[in-house]
């Protein structure tokens, strides 16, 4: 298999929803690991992925570019076909060190670092309710939601098939600078995000391969 690197920043608040709550109060629980640690789970980046990918063929359908891209099934998969790519889970950095040391901490620290102390320190609780056109709070409208602050960044890795080596990585570079938000409320300022798929050196190549033809 081939591999590339993928970088994930928000530069927002996010809210990557597990769908459930809690046993507390919050509505909407953002997705942390059994350390409280927050990572960005490699099925719902592939579809956030997918659907930036649909969005870049097609506008480059519609400009009549060419450049040679795989086919959304085969690059990612259908109920008949498997994709060329395998998408794993992205953590943030130095998270095998930090998993570690939180599980000596938990040991040590005679209940002062917890699972619950650790996700306090990374995220905040906002509260949010639907207004009537009076502006008043519509009944039972009211809910918390834990998101994470802005400023972390995700990495991991995309495995290609080598059959597509030459062509699967451009629609992903692609879809990856055309992918700016992720999670919940997104048309509220929430979940903005930086993606970069593959090195620097490999993008700028890209982008000078479509300037060419625009």
């Amino acid at each position: 298999m081939i591999t590339k690197t993928v970088s994930v920043k928000n530069t927002s608040p996010m809210i990557l929803s597990t769908g459930q709550g809690d046993a507390s109060y919050i509505d909407n629980q953002m997705a942390f690991d059994e350390f409280g640690l927050p990572y960005f789970s490699g099925r719902r980046f592939k579809g956030l992925l997918r659907e930036s990918a649909e969005e870049v063929t097609g506008m480059l359908r519609l400009s009549g570019i060419e450049l040679g891209l795989p086919s959304i099934e085969e690059v990612f998969g259908s109920g008949f076909v498997e994709g060329a790519c395998k998408f794993n889970n992205l953590y943030i950095q130095d998270y095998e060190q930090t998993k570690q040391y939180l599980n000596w901490a938990e040991k040590n620290s005679e209940g002062l670092i917890t699972r619950q102390s650790v996700m306090d320190a990374l995220s905040s609780v906002r509260q949010q309710t639907a207004v009537t056109e009076e502006g008043v709070s519509k009944e039972n409208s009211l809910r918390t939601i834990r998101v994470l602050n802005p400023g972390f960044e995700f990495s991991g890795e995309i495995d290609i098939h080598p059959k597509y080596y030459k062509t699967v990585p451009k629609l992903l570079m692609l879809a990856a600078r055309n992918l700016r938000y992720a999670g919940l409320n997104r048309t509220r300022g929430f979940g903005r995000i930086d993606v970069k798929i593959g090195e620097e050196k490999e993008n700028r190549k890209l982008i000078s391969e479509v300037e060419k033809v625009v």
